[in-house]
């Protein structure tokens, strides 16, 4: 099979990405506020991975806001450069789903 992705949406294309690299993990990275000294930031990830083990380097992609802002995460890693990378159990999907809102 063979798909043009220009003919396609960034949501079709993120569906049909992630609906064919499975089992695909999902984290959490939490990242503190870049405008707070006692607040933190919760997103989930479905586009992450083990890049290398030498030097041991994670990778997590993370696109913009509809707005073309960049998304929390971004923000306060450009500020903060530390994040905690955390695989959800199986049972916490729903808080993991509730995350993504």
């Amino acid at each position: 099979m063979q798909l043009k992705l220009s003919e396609h949406s960034s949501g079709e294309i993120y569906h049909l990405l992630t609906q064919t690299i499975v089992p695909r993990p999902i984290a959490w990275v939490l990242t503190k506020n870049s405008n707070s000294d006692e607040t933190y930031n919760l997103a989930p990830f479905s586009f992450f991975n083990a890049l290398t083990s030498a030097p041991p380097t994670l990778v997590v992609s993370i696109g913009k806001k509809p707005s073309g802002e960049s998304k929390d995460t971004r923000a306060n890693l450009g500020e903060g450069e530390h994040c905690v990378v955390h695989i959800p159990q199986v049972t916490q999907m729903q808080e993991v789903s509730d995350s993504a809102a």
